[in-house]
């Protein structure tokens, strides 16, 4: 079982201009805090993953549950592997993994949530080329995995300048 942790800490600084204290918090939740209250699952392997998330998938679609997260405990490396190789098997899912904490969180998009943040991707390329920024400089890298040394993730739509985010792994600077 994992256990959550959570850490607080304040800052409080002078404003140059007006000597007024600003303050700002910086509040560090785990992933399994900010999930409470979602139904998890033990990983027991992939065949029952695909028969867990079309359960959800069938549910969330049919409108007989709001559910669109599945938590899956005791995840290692090794299984994120084998997942990536059997997701085409599970539908659309976007997945988000902890290995620290060997945690997986499979969301299952909407329709509507697909096309809104398309929607809003287009009406943000038409603002940058009006503000006369060229279509080559950012480009939309959707639904890639990125990965960082306690995570991985997966956006619904991205977007990354071209020219000072060149690599490949390089994370991307507006996400929706």
């Amino acid at each position: 079982e994992s256990s959550s942790s959570s850490s607080s800490s304040t800052t409080t600084t002078s404003s140059s201009s007006s000597n007024t204290p600003t303050t700002t918090s910086s509040v560090k939740t785990s992933p399994l805090q900010e999930l409470k209250g979602f139904k998890d699952y033990p990983f027991l392997g992939i065949d029952v993953m695909q028969y867990v998330v079309k359960s959800q998938r069938d549910e969330f679609e049919t409108g007989n549950s709001n559910q669109q997260y599945l938590i899956f405990k005791h995840v290692s490396p090794d299984d994120l592997v084998k997942i990536d190789g059997a997701r085409k098997s599970m539908g659309k899912i976007r997945i988000t993994y902890y290995p620290d904490m060997y945690l997986l969180i499979v969301k299952i998009p909407t329709a509507e949530r697909e096309a809104a943040a398309s929607n809003i991707g287009c009406k943000m390329v038409s603002a940058f080329t009006l503000m006369g920024i060229p279509d080559y400089e950012f480009w939309a890298v959707n639904s890639q995995t990125y990965r960082a040394p306690t995570s991985s993730k997966e956006a619904d739509i991205a977007y990354k300048p071209s020219s000072f985010r060149n690599s490949k792994d390089a994370w991307p600077t507006i996400v929706f």
